[in-house]
């Protein structure tokens, strides 16, 4: 309870109600050096800062042990970009396990020294500047588990980098300019168990390459231009239990495709082209939980298939051609027809659907 704590008052530096109000009496490099040398804390396993501003270094006289760090937009004194290169080859990093580095201005020079680093486990690099010999650098860690190279532009060139490393099992590669034939190659990471392309170009043809990950339990395609024939290839994937596929061009034979993944647990279909017919598909899947079909074009035939269905955590059906009537809101306790399509739609769907990539 005591690292928590310390965790939240001292290491969470953000440019915050919270941070503006005690950084001139606890955020200052002679009081936090002073808590550093502190024996009672000499077990810090997990610093994160924020759009914050810091003497370098500082971050030189943590405590050995630190397991788990986390910046972003970290700036020095100057309101400078804080290079890597002022800190991280100090040996107490040598244990870190986590690394989180967003728009940090990380180039290929500083990724070099980031895979020196033996114990990484999980990079995330979102925001940068990397290029194809530091994505060449990056498929060589032995020790890399999951990496998440988000706003990049890796495009296909990158993705035939990343597809080296096979040990990978969870990848994030969201705005990244990745066609079907990046796909392609990412599709030979087959012990991938949760993939995130969304935002990217893989299409139908991609979505049949990606479809042979055959041990996938999480995959996020949001804006690929999937039609119908993408989510046949898709419906293969029997592992898979959470599915976005939000704002493509799937209709009612989509939803018959993906409707054969029994083991679907959560699904995301906002912003596509569902109706009443591909309602009553996807209203089969029985192990179904959570569910998004946001801005469709669902009326009240299909929504009586979907709410007659019990078991649900999270139910969204906003912005379809509802209209209430007694016989579906016989069900309502409470609340605005939109609420009772809402169901715990912030702490439900958003929690367990997006939650599962355990983003900071």
């Amino acid at each position: 309870m005591k690292k928590i704590t310390f965790f939240w008052m001292v290491f969470f530096l953000h440019d915050s109600f919270f941070a503006n109000a005690m950084c001139e009496k606890i955020v200052t490099y002679e009081q936090l050096l002073n808590l550093f040398q502190r024996d009672s804390f000499g077990k810090i396993k997990k610093l994160e800062l924020i759009y914050s501003e810091i003497h370098p270094e500082l971050l030189t006289k943590i405590p050995e042990g630190l397991s788990e760090l986390s910046m972003e937009g970290v700036t020095d004194l100057q309101g400078e970009i804080l290079s890597v290169f002022d800190f991280l080859t100090h040996d107490v990093y040598l244990h870190l396990k986590v690394l989180r580095l967003e728009n940090q201005n990380i180039g290929d020079s500083e990724v070099s020294l980031i895979t020196r680093l033996p114990n990484l486990k999980t990079i995330q690099l979102v925001h940068n500047e990397i290029t194809a010999q530091g994505l060449r650098e990056l498929a060589n860690m032995q020790s890399l588990e999951e990496l998440d190279l988000s706003y990049n532009d890796i495009g296909f060139f990158g993705s035939t980098k990343v597809s080296t490393n096979s040990r990978i099992k969870q990848c994030v590669l969201h705005h990244n300019k990745i066609d079907y034939t990046g796909a392609s190659y990412l599709a030979g990471m087959k012990e991938m168990l949760v993939l995130d392309l969304d935002w990217n170009q893989i299409g139908d043809e991609g979505a049949f390459y990606i479809s042979g990950m055959k041990e996938m339990g999480t995959l996020k395609l949001t804006r690929n231009q999937i039609g119908n024939e993408g989510a046949k290839h898709l419906s293969r994937m029997k592992e898979i239990t959470h599915l976005c596929l939000a704002r493509n061009q799937i209709g009612n034979e989509g939803a018959k495709y993906l409707s054969e993944m029994k083991g679907m647990v959560a699904l995301d279909l906002g912003w596509n082209q569902i109706g009443n017919e591909g309602a009553k598909y996807i209203s089969s899947m029985d192990e179904m939980r959570i569910l998004r079909l946001r801005e469709n074009q669902i009326g009240n035939e299909g929504a009586k298939y979907l709410s007659d269905r019990a078991g649900w955590i999270s139910l969204d059906l906003v912005g379809n051609p509802i209209e209430r009537s007694d016989r579906l809101s016989s069900r309502q306790s409470s609340g605005s027809w939109d609420s009772y399509f809402t169901w715990n739609l912030c702490f439900g769907f958003l929690r367990e659907v997006y939650g599962f990539l355990r983003f900071r």
